[in-house]
């Protein structure tokens, strides 16, 4: 996870395997619980969507391409939602909170209002690090 480019996107085939393999052993009558199926499902999408927002080597944001590069963003978010309707089980549920929203987003396809709220996230959970470790800074005197 340190090389951008479309090597990246080698993660869609390893889910859809994944999926496949799930799908082949409902059919042999072995399915999965309801549980396990949302829990795969859910961290297929997350972890895709930690792919799109990893940034590569830099200071700060700046030169900082990420592990897709800027031009194919809009196209992995695509392949993200397509996946998140192909794959979806009827078990699955949005978690609470930021995580949920920015899930919701995939689910709709809102590749723009994406695209701009996830610097806003990654802000707010850097300052909430800092919060805790000023915290705990703090509470150790």
């Amino acid at each position: 996870m340190s090389t951008t480019g479309s090597g990246q996107a080698v993660v869609f085939d390893a889910y859809r395997r994944v999926f496949g393999l799930l799908a082949d052993r409902a059919a042999a009558g072995q399915q999965a619980s309801p549980a396990l199926q949302a829990a795969i499902f859910e961290r297929a999408i997350e972890h895709y969507s930690t792919v799109l927002e990893t940034t590569g080597p830099g200071v700060g944001r700046l030169g900082r391409p990420g592990l897709v590069p800027r031009a194919d963003r809009e196209r992995w978010f695509a392949r993200m939602h397509e996946d998140f309707g192909r794959y979806r089980p009827d078990s699955y549920r949005h978690p609470a909170g930021p995580r949920g929203a920015k899930l919701r987003l995939v689910e709709r396809g809102a590749y723009g209002t994406y695209s701009l709220l996830e610097p806003l996230n990654q802000a707010r959970v850097a300052l909430r690090r800092l919060a805790r470790s000023r915290y705990r800074g703090n509470s150790a005197v």
